[in-house]
This record gives C-alpha cells, structure tokens and sequence, in this order.
C-alpha cells in the first residue's frame, strides 16, 4: 500500500500536534472537570475522525499484481586454452567432449530449460554467440578473468535482460596459471551456485616432456658451460628416447635413454662449449618413437653468453711460506685475468724444536693493511695460512666490511698449528667462515670430483682429469646451511663457497695443493681450481662493486622484470638522490628511489628467460658505477608441460571458491536441475485506493453524531 498525497513527516507531526492542543484546551473548562471517567470517552469520539479526515487527504492506494514466469540465466564458461584442444581418446578434442558433454546433461534445445550465455576464457574472458564460434587456443589459462565473472555476476541480472542468474557451469582442464589455490580470492556461492566440471583424461596415452634448462647464462671465454637438462614423461618402459643439443643449430651432445628412465624425472647433464663471444641460442629437443598426447612440449631454448672478463685486482696475503703459496702465487701471475700483488709477512729466523721444520715468525715490515680504503682498491683478497691472532680488531673490520658492504671476494687457504682457521674466536672471522672447522686425518685421501654447482665455479673441466687421487682435506666441515659444496674429496667438501653481505667467501679445504700443479701444462689442474674461484669471487669488480643489479618476474606476466639496483658511494655506503638507469634489451628506464641506497623500478620485456640487463648510477655529476648481469629468470609452467587433467588442482579450487566439482564422465541431467530454469516475476495490474469513499463518508458521520450526543448527555451542549 502507498501514500500517494503523504505530506511529509514533519507535516503530519505538526498537524497531530496542533489538533490535540487545541482539544486540550477547550476541555479545560470548570464543567469538563466534573465528569470524572467519562470524560475521556468525548476527545476519543472528536480526535477519530480528524484523524481519518487526514488519512484520505493522504489518499493511501493499494497495488494489484499479477505473477508470471521468466527464464533465468546460467553462465557457461569454457577453458579455450591450448591444452583443450588435445584429443584423449582418438576422437573429439577436449572442448569438444566439454561441449557434448554440456549439451547431453544441460539440453539447451529443448523449451523450459534456462537461458544460457556462453562465454571462452584463457588468458582473457570472452562472450560468444555460440558454441560453434568458442575454439580459440589461448597460449596460456588464467582462471582469474572468469572467477572475476562470476563474482561481479552473483545475485545480479543477467548482462542482456531476462530473469536472475540462476548460477554458473565452468568447464576446464585444470592446466591453469593460479597453481596456488590459497592465493585465489574466496568465491560467495550463496546466490550464484556454480559447478566446476574437470575435463580431459587423468593421464595421456603418452607424453614427453622437457620440463627445464638449468644453464648459466653468463660464462667466461675459454670455459664449458654446464648444461643440464630435467625430462618427464609417461612413455613404455621400453619406448627409447632420444636427446639433442644444439648450439646455434650446431650439434654438441647427444643421450639416449628409455620411457623408464624418465617415469619419475630425469636429468642429463652436458658442456656447452664457450668458444666464441656473444650471445648463443642452445635447443634441446627430446624424441621418441612412442605415440604422444602433444610434440609442443618436447623442446626448449634458452641462450648463454660468452663474455671476456676484465682483470681482476687480487691481493695474495700470507704468513707462512710453503710449496703450496709458491705454486698457488704461479698460477695467479700466469693467469692473464688476474693482477697479482703479493705480500708474505713472514721470515725464516730460527728453528724451534718443538715444532717440526723451520718455525716462520712473523715481522712488522709487511702489515695487512688496517683500513678499508687500502682494501677496496682490490677485487679478491687471498688468505694464505695466517695466525688468526695476529689480526688487530681494525684490520678484521676492515676485512670483514671489504667483503660484505664492498662485496669484494675472499678466498682462505688453510694451514697447520698457530696458522690454522679453526683457531679463531673473532666473531667476524667466523661469521666469514662458510662452516665449522675441526682438523682431519690426513690418512683420510680420495679423488677430487667437481660437483653440479662446481660447473658454475668454472671447475666442470677437473672431471677429464685423471690425477686428482690421493689428495685429502684439511679440515672436517659441517658446511653453513647458505653454503655450497663446489667440489668434494669422498663426502668432504674440498672447496666450500657462500655469500656474505654482497660478497662471497671460498674455502680451499686441500693439503698438498702443488700436487695438483702441472708445468707442462700451464699450470695443471691447480691452475683450473684457482682460477675459477678467483673470477667467482671477483663477481663485483671494477665500477660494478658499487652497482649491484636485481631482477625478478613481477607476478604472472613474464614480460613484466621488477629490478632492484643497490648503489653505494666512494666509501661503499648507500647512495641516496642518484641518477640511476637500467637498459632491458631496447627498454631503458629510470629507477625510482625506495629507501636509501636502493632504487627499483619496472620494464617491459620480451618474455624470455635470461635477461641481459644494464645498470649505471651517478650522484652530483659525479660517475657512481655500470654492472651489467645476465640472469636467467624463472618462467611460469607452460600450458603444454603436463597435459593431463589436474584432478587435485580443480578439487581444491572448487573448496576455495565454493563449488561443486564433478568430472565430465559423471555429468548428469541431475545437475542441470540444480539451477532453476525459471524465476517468477511481480507485474503492477492495477492501483486502487485503499479506502472506500462512502463507507469512510458513513463512518465519518456516524462519529461526529456520536459526539454531538456525548456532548449533550455531559451537559457541555
């Protein structure tokens, strides 16, 4: 019922007010008083029918409706991506057993069933008019564009008219971008339920896969970069398969193995010769003479690039003089890389005969220098056998500040009696330390073997040589947990290398090292170990050890590179109001500053996997420092890396967002009729006034006689 002439609130109150003050006015007379009880029964009879004078000047009506049907909506929302257009059993592709499969249990033909708008979604959500008009192939699923859908369309009316959206039916594989459910936003399914439905097979008649590259995507001239390649697959025991690797279509390498041998993931490693500098493409390609779901995830490129390194500036400290520092100081002033400065702060003086062999006592003519100043000039510091206690608490803290604020190198060479390592209680020293030193048998000998990580330290070479035996560690190591073994003597690490602050620390945990010595072949093996720590070591060198550069995807677009620039001053503390640019390929942006010293910033890339990216800072006109890093950045699953339906992914996915999961084998009528096909809608027939004239006109007369007749019986007439 409405008010259709209602004046108002504030009119309606000061009308009541005004008629009853008036009526309490007029009943103050002498004889009013007089009538006890009754009295009361006469403003009743007087106030009733101003009251209903005022109700029909508001004029209250009364609407008259009418009910009808009206079809409802349902959503359908297919998976358009790549992997949906994969045929399981031989016959029709993925979408087109989901499309059968919607008709057969939903029957959009026939009359009384609910009205259903189509929708595709891969990367992006798309309407259709049709079925026929949804294969798109997309490169790559979100499910984020359709889940959006849903929760904007939720207890709303459907986009072009019609009843309520009754709910919402999502076909899809599972091979989606959002692998994290905990990361999708809960879906409210009270008003709009929906139904997840898990197309395609549980597992492919047969697949292979190579799933990654683990390539380093920077590597100096003149060395083999270690490749190593990770197979899947679900192929026959006996299915062979073949591995190609190619450098710039040149073959380097071939393995063969069989479908067992990759049923749970498998890795071959091979070299990449780095002959030759620039840019090169490497491929990888596995074949097999087995029938496979899909041939677009059989390959995968990536790129590496050989580039010369600039000579870095090493100091060779030591206290203790040895064949061990004469072949070590060898094979660094051969090395073309390196400009050697040496200092031996010790000098034959007199023999002890406590100690076995000449006692070495160290003089105040050579000092380690005391400031950071003095060690900054270099790259890559050398520790040869040294007395911890000899070290003043300047020169540790110049020291320990060239390596982790400077991010210069550190490389430790162990030794024996006043001279060991593991005599140290400094706390800096030991935090530089990358484990826990105690002595070792020397008895306890083996062969020295290069591990996977060792190939990013340049020592992949050492596996062709067969005279690393008899050799054996200095210390027992339990290794830091940020600390990497890159080569061990049986289970021991014979070289020991982590980060500290933005430097890096390398212990060469050997007795004997001129064994390893070769004259006749420059050097030998000896010549490999150091040189390819010092060049690690010497990561920051020159103008880039005050520009530090880092990169990382930002969120699912892999075109999209966050960097990270860290820049320092001349006394290596952060540089604040600095000029910084980052180059990406074409792309040049300015970083903006985040907090002093750090600068991030955002370019738009081509997508691929190893960037090659350029820094440069300056402050007040002054030239700060450049770096340029080549990294290879994680890329997203692909679409076609497994093609099987992800069961476990759809179920969670449906608890998250609410849902209902089913598979397209189970799809039934049963579920259609959980969305009801039609909805009824109200209609306005007519308006009619809610109060009867002529009955409202009687009534009225009949309260006003009543009055008159109380008045008179009451003496007031």
């Amino acid at each position: 019922m409405t008010l259709a002439q209602y004046p108002g609130h504030i009119i309606a109150f000061a009308t009541v007010a005004a008629v009853t003050a008036i009526l309490v006015l007029a009943y103050r007379a002498p004889q009013w008083r007089r009538l006890g009880r009754l009295k009361w029964v006469l403003p009743v009879l007087q106030c009733v029918p101003i009251a209903m004078v005022v109700i029909l000047l508001w004029d209250p009506a009364r609407a008259l409706t009418d009910g009808h049907d009206v079809a409802n909506t349902v959503l359908v929302l297919f998976d358009t991506s790549e992997s949906m257009s994969l045929t399981d059993t031989g016959g029709p592709n993925r979408l087109e057993d989901a499309i059968a499969g919607f008709e057969r249990a939903f029957q959009p033909a026939n009359e009384g069933m609910p009205r259903y708008v189509y929708f595709g979604f891969d990367g992006s959500l798309h309407e259709v008019s049709s079925l026929d008009s949804l294969p798109r192939w997309g490169s790559r699923t979100s499910i984020m564009p359709a889940l959006d859908l849903l929760r904007s369309q939720s207890a709303r009316p459907a986009v072009s008219g019609g009843g309520r959206v009754a709910g919402a039916v999502v076909f899809t594989d599972g091979n989606a971008l959002e692998q994290n459910v905990k990361s999708i936003p809960a879906l409210d399914t009270s008003e709009l339920p929906v139904l997840l439905v898990g197309t395609g097979a549980d597992e492919t008649h047969g697949d292979l896969a190579v799933t990654a590259l683990d390539l380093a995507p920077r590597v100096r001239l003149d060395s083999g970069a270690p490749l190593r390649v990770t197979l899947e697959g679900n192929l026959p025991a006996d299915a062979p398969v073949t591995v190609d690797v190619t450098r710039d279509d040149t073959p380097i390498g071939t393995r063969d193995v069989t479908g067992a041998g990759i049923a749970k993931g498998a890795t071959l490693d091979f070299v990449v010769p780095a002959d030759t500098l620039g840019v090169h493409s490497v491929s990888v390609r596995a074949t097999t003479t087995a029938p496979e779901a899909t041939l677009a995830n059989n390959t995968r490129q990536t790129t590496v690039e050989v580039v010369e390194e600039p000579r870095l500036r090493v100091l060779f400290y030591t206290q203790w003089a040895n064949f061990d520092i004469g072949k070590l100081r060898q094979v660094l002033e051969r090395e073309k890389k390196v400009a050697l400065e040496f200092q031996q702060d010790a000098l034959l003086t007199k023999e002890d005969t406590s100690r076995r062999g000449p006692y070495l006592i160290p003089q105040a003519e050579v000092q380690f220098p005391s400031n950071a100043d003095a060690l900054n000039a270099f790259d890559v510091i050398i520790l040869g056998p040294c007395d911890p206690a000899s070290f003043a608490a300047e020169q540790v803290a110049a020291l320990y500040d060239f390596v982790v604020e400077r991010g210069g190198g550190l490389l430790l060479i162990p030794g024996q009696e006043d001279f060991d390592l593991a005599r140290t209680r400094e706390p800096k020293l030991r935090a530089l330390l990358p484990g826990e030193l105690t002595p070792a048998s020397p008895a306890q000998s083996a062969t020295l073997q290069p591990t996977y990580e060792g190939g990013g330290l340049g020592l992949s070479a050492l596996e062709k040589d067969k005279t690393l035996n008899d050799l054996s560690p200095y210390y027992a190591v339990i290794k830091k947990p940020a600390a990497t073994a890159g080569a061990l003597i049986g289970e021991a690490p014979a070289v020991l290398v982590q980060r500290a602050g933005r430097g890096h620390v390398a212990l060469l945990n050997l007795r004997h090292l001129y064994r390893l010595y070769r004259e006749d072949q420059e050097g030998g093996a000896l010549r490999t170990l150091v040189a390819g720590l010092v060049t690690h070591l010497g990561a920051a060198a020159g103008d880039a050890s005050r520009v530090q550069l880092l990169a990382e995807r930002a969120g699912n677009d892999s075109r999209v590179v966050r960097f990270t620039v860290l820049v320092r001053d001349e006394a290596y503390q952060p540089a604040s109001g600095a000029t910084v640019l980052v180059s990406a390929g074409e792309a040049v942006a300015r970083m903006d500053e985040a907090k002093p010293g750090e600068y991030r910033g955002e370019i738009l890339t081509d997508g691929r996997d190893t960037l090659v990216a350029r820094a440069e800072a300056a402050s007040g006109g002054q030239f700060l420092g450049e770096t340029t890093i080549a990294i290879r950045l994680p890329v997203p699953p692909g679409e076609m890396d497994h093609v099987a339906r992800n069961r476990t992914y759809l179920e969670a996915l449906a608890e998250r967002i609410h849902a209902e999961y089913v598979d397209l084998e189970q799809l039934t009528p049963e579920h259609a009729r959980a969305f009801p096909a039609v909805s009824t809608v109200a209609e306005v027939r007519d308006v009619n006034s809610a109060w009867r004239t002529w009955a409202c006109l009687i009534a009225l007369c009949a309260m006003l006689t009543a009055g008159w007749f109380a008045r008179r019986m009451m003496g007031l007439v």
